[in-house]
């Protein structure tokens, strides 16, 4: 006697999406060289874990505290910074770009988590019986922390073209009278 042997059931909707995005990915790699289209997906999916990273401290803070704190990714962002400020260090310059990388993101990870507890610690906490205010401090420290790193580190490089240097004249016909 034969057993056969019972195959999960996948959701019609999951089938879907896996379909959806294996077209996605012939045509993609039917548009592009391979190395341009593994490229666009290694970025895809980059960027993609760092939305999953900062919505999952997001969540895991609101649901474990009851805190709504808006800067998160702001104090997400200092890491990244401090982390580079790390790497780009002058003292370090002899060692090797692995262990200065390797220092940098523990470097950045620490001091991130450090800028994190000592936020809570002597800002949040004190407004954990007010939600109103948790989400006016914490936003404004969004905004406050963002432009003290545009102040430390300087302005990202504009991406925009300039505009053209020529101007046209307009003329007005006289009205007939």
């Amino acid at each position: 006697m034969t057993q056969k042997i019972r195959l999960p059931r996948i959701p019609r909707p999951a089938l879907l999406g896996i379909g959806l995005m294996a077209l996605f990915i012939l045509a993609l790699f039917g548009r592009y060289e391979p190395k341009v289209a593994v490229s666009i997906l290694l970025s895809g999916l980059t960027l993609g874990f760092l939305y999953f990273m900062v919505s999952a401290g997001l969540s895991l803070i609101f649901g474990l505290m009851d805190v709504l704190n808006f800067a998160h990714g702001t104090i997400f962002m200092l890491g990244a910074y401090l982390g580079l400020a790390i790497f780009n260090a002058p003292f370090l310059a002899a060692w090797s770009t692995d262990a200065r990388f390797v220092l940098a993101l523990i470097g950045g990870a620490l001091s991130a988590a450090g800028v994190g507890a000592l936020m809570e610690w002597s800002l949040i906490r004190p407004l954990y019986s007010r939600p109103i205010y948790q989400v006016l401090l914490t936003l404004g420290l969004t905004f406050v922390g963002g432009e003290a790193i545009k102040a430390v580190w300087g302005r990202p490089a504009s991406s925009c073209p300039p505009r053209h240097s020529s101007t046209r004249q307009a003329t007005v016909a006289p009205r007939p009278t």
